[in-house]
């Protein structure tokens, strides 16, 4: 990667925003989805610099959360929503086109094309099945960091009962579990 890794990062941000914008036209890229495809991103491996840490709607990360404040500010994204006390809408202005456009060749092709993929998959989830996904990604790794071993399906399942409660049923976060294994994301 060349660059600034400042401009760098917000470029793949910008970049994850335009993959939504083409790949889901009349979609809605609200503030979890975001947050999500990021945290996701970061998992396949794409360079994005944010930090994540578990709230109440899975993990999250406040630096992001900031940086698209900044890109709001600086006339790069924007958001869309007719009720943005409710939800967001981001998408990218001219000015942001320009941005990642003259930005973008410091995104190398593998991340632009991790970035299509994981947009394709994830940007058509809606917010509860984003949080789910994530979440059992998220507890999955936190236990495996904490007893330095894989974490069996029950002990995942049983983790995400424990940080979400009732908002899910086993059976889902099963479906969420068996998911992320099948395509790869819940590693050895």
């Amino acid at each position: 990667m060349k660059g600034n890794t400042k401009s760098l990062g917000r470029a793949l941000l910008l970049k994850v925003v335009e993959s939504f914008q083409r790949q889901e036209p009349k979609g809605y890229l609200g503030r979890t989805a975001l947050q999500k495809l990021c945290y996701f991103l970061r998992v396949v491996g794409v360079p994005l610099p944010y930090q994540y840490r578990l709230c109440h709607y899975g993990p999250f990360s406040d630096s992001l959360a900031l940086e698209v404040n900044l890109l709001e500010a600086d006339d790069l994204l924007k958001d869309g929503s007719r009720e943005p006390q409710k939800y967001s809408n981001y998408q990218l202005t001219a000015e942001g086109g320009r941005f990642l456009k003259e930005n973008a060749g410091g995104i190398g092709r593998d991340h632009v094309r991790l970035i299509d993929a994981v947009t394709a998959v994830f940007g058509r989830l809606e917010p509860a099945e984003h949080e789910l996904l994530a979440t059992t990604h998220y507890a999955h790794g936190e236990i495996k960091e904490r007893m330095r071993r894989v974490p069996t399906r029950r002990e995942a399942i049983a983790r995400v009962l424990e940080i979400k409660g009732r908002k899910f049923k086993q059976q889902q976060i099963g479906v969420a579990y068996d998911a992320l294994k099948k395509i790869g994301l819940l590693g050895n």
